[in-house]
């Protein structure tokens, strides 16, 4: 009867090990720093990343907010130039492929497809140039409760850099981020 309760043990200890290190992209947040992984510093607490252990092909670069003493905070994949015409038929296409293959881990998503009100870009034709200047939302949102191996939320978004050039980001939170914008917010106070 002891061996069946030890294998038991040595299972739910692997799970509890795996789900507090594992992150996104292949970081490990035991081990990892900005530092570690070759990011270089863009801003207090902000780095910017060319590789991670696990790369998406449709991101570009990453984005980590990082503080040393609270740890990470934050992990974004910045996503390809996606030439598109004004319709924003790719642009839409990737975004909602990328909400996908994130939905195999963290469930549904809450989906945000909007413009807002009073917006001149409404018609089908104008959907990039209403993502490009913030009065059309096109995304996916996910708010894990409790936190799935250590994110609390998480946004599949598209961008727009002009009419017909789109890309799409993958941004996720842990429930350290408020303390990192604390603590940024302290160390940015530091010089007046």
């Amino acid at each position: 009867m002891a061996r069946p309760r030890c294998s038991i043990l040595v299972a739910i200890l692997t799970l509890l090990a795996g789900g507090v290190s594992a992150a996104p992209f292949g970081i490990n947040y035991e081990a990892d720093t900005p530092e570690k992984l070759g990011c270089e510093s863009i801003k207090s607490n902000f780095y910017r990343c060319k590789t991670l252990p696990a790369m998406h092909p449709d991101m570009e670069y990453y984005v980590i907010q990082y503080e040393p003493t609270v740890g990470f905070c934050m992990i974004k994949g910045v996503g390809i130039n996606i030439s598109d015409n004004r319709f924003g038929y790719k642009t839409q296409a990737l975004t909602d492929r990328v909400a996908d293959q994130v939905k195999r881990k963290y469930g549904t998503p809450q989906k945000l497809d909007y413009l807002k009100t009073g917006s001149i870009w409404d018609e089908p034709e104008d959907w990039m140039m209403g993502i490009k200047i913030q009065e059309r939302s096109y995304a996916y949102l996910w708010s894990p409760s409790p936190p799935i191996e250590g994110i609390e939320g998480i946004i599949v978004g598209a961008h727009a850099l002009d009419a017909e050039t789109g890309y799409v980001n993958v941004e996720f939170h842990t429930p350290r981020t408020d303390e990192c914008d604390a603590a940024a917010d302290s160390s940015a106070s530091e010089a007046f």
